[in-house]
């Protein structure tokens, strides 16, 4: 093998152990609270029930779908974790292809590939929201997938790319920027196979269209109406914060910095259409009412394939040895890591399944196979039982929680200790067993013997 060849085993193994890492923080670290109604609504699908008739789910229904399927093997949060993880290492690997052939000299490649690995797998975003039962794993890897495919000029590769873009708006409306940006792309080089490309977007839309022809008020509902009007609105100063939390931190500021050095020094026009999908979903995200900085993930494979263009071109014109300049890049970069707990304390919820799971079994223990138990989505998964209606989605608008709770309908309460309700509705008073457990810091009551 030539040297000036890219290691090719070498780029394998630490690909390898960057899904490794993935895989391990799955199983062993990786919860976030709003990932149980994606969980309870497959859980539901296998029950017989129907997205968005029986159950309000404000996301498209493809992810719910893909883990029900999973579901039959075994249903647990563990395999919908490795799912994730394992997607999200496909989307490293194809922003590794994407981002090497937009070079020619091996040097380059190598540089370019190396920084895209490290950047990817060293993210804070990606370690805790990537790995998780949310549906950005999977949505990564079609993005990344269908940019990579639509470069290609063949029909076979339109297809492709229309089967992963449609796929990802058909997992989480906020991918829909990059179906349009797609699409357009496609147009300007051959209308006929933009054809192609409808086509294999509505292969992969086709839960969705069949879903909105059973009942097309419930599927606006779900998808439009509620985003519209219903949906929390915590102001522009808000989503301000959420910005500033995502490029502000080390890493972003660092991917955002590299991006812009990227656009100024190269001109190419593969890398225009990156940077203009990654604009774009960046606009949508922070436009949306209330939105969250874990929200960006949807962005980060686009800023890391352009982060790591830029990375190549500052080592090339920097006034030290550019290996040497690689490694502070890089070192930089790590630094950021440390920002991990930060976000993982206030952007996600500081516990683990393993702290749902005690709580869940404590709502077992004071409660028959048949006995009702209120508490957030994640105890009803744990605990493999289904919840009362309305209740599977804390953010369902149409939620019989707070009625449920004043007449006393549940055996036991799993309730914040801080929730208004306690002392609203003297859920303390009306229950004879008391007992504080902590999720992640947080205490939370238990209340089981309910009184007459």
């Amino acid at each position: 093998m030539s040297t000036d060849k890219p290691p090719v085993l070498v780029f394998w193994f630490l690909a390898a152990c960057i899904v490794a890492v993935f895989l391990v923080r799955s199983q062993l670290f990786a919860y976030v609270g709003d990932e149980s109604f994606h969980l309870v609504a497959a859980q539901l699908i296998n029950a017989g029930k129907s997205p968005y008739t029986d159950l309000f789910y404000q996301h498209p229904p493809l992810y719910a779908y893909l883990i029900a399927g999973l579901f039959h093997l075994t249903e647990t949060w563990r395999i919908a974790h490795a799912f994730s993880a394992l997607a999200l290492g496909g989307s490293v690997l194809f922003a590794c292809c994407y981002a090497r052939d937009l070079f020619v000299e091996d040097y380059a490649r190598r540089m370019v590939v190396a920084f895209t690995l490290i950047f990817f797998g060293a993210n804070c975003y990606a370690l805790i929201f990537g790995t998780t039962g949310l549906p950005y794993g999977f949505c990564l890897l079609c993005s990344m997938a269908a940019l990579y495919f639509s470069r290609r000029g063949r029909y076979p590769h339109s297809l492709a790319a229309g089967l992963f873009a449609g796929a990802g708006a058909a997992s989480n409306l906020l991918t829909l920027p990059l179906l349009a940006v797609l699409l357009l792309r496609i147009l300007i080089r051959d209308k006929w196979r933009v054809l192609i490309f409808i086509g294999g977007v509505g292969v992969a839309c086709a839960p969705l269209l069949i879903l909105f022809a059973k009942s097309p008020s419930d599927v606006v509902f779900n998808l439009v109406g509620y985003h519209l009007g219903n949906r929390p609105n915590l102001g522009w100063r808000f989503n301000v914060g959420q910005v500033i939390a995502w490029f502000g931190s080390v890493q972003g500021a660092i991917l955002t910095l590299l991006a812009l050095i990227a656009n100024v020094w190269r001109r190419d026009d593969e890398l225009r259409w990156c940077s203009w999908t990654a604009l774009a979903l960046i606009v949508l995200i922070s436009s949306v009412p209330t939105t969250s900085a874990f929200y960006f993930l949807l962005a980060l494979p686009f800023l890391i394939v352009l982060g790591a263009v830029g990375a190549v071109e500052l080592s090339r014109r920097a006034v030290i040895n550019r290996d040497v300049a690689a490694a502070l890049l890089i070192a930089l970069y790590l630094l950021g890591l440390s920002g991990m707990k930060y976000v993982w304390r206030w952007q996600a919820p500081y516990a683990d399944y393993r702290d749902v799971e005690t709580i869940a079994r404590e709502l077992q223990a004071c409660t028959s196979d048949r006995g009702s138990f209120y508490g957030f989505e994640a105890l009803y998964f744990a605990s493999r039982r289904l919840p009362p209606p309305t209740l599977e989605n804390r953010f369902n608008p149409h939620s019989q929680a707070d009625e449920m709770l004043k007449n006393g309908e549940f055996d036991a309460v799993c309730i914040g200790s801080t929730d208004p309700r306690v002392k609203e509705f003297k859920l303390l008073e009306r229950y004879a067993t008391n007992k504080t457990v902590s999720l992640g810091g947080y205490p939370m009551y238990v209340l089981c013997d309910k009184r007459p």
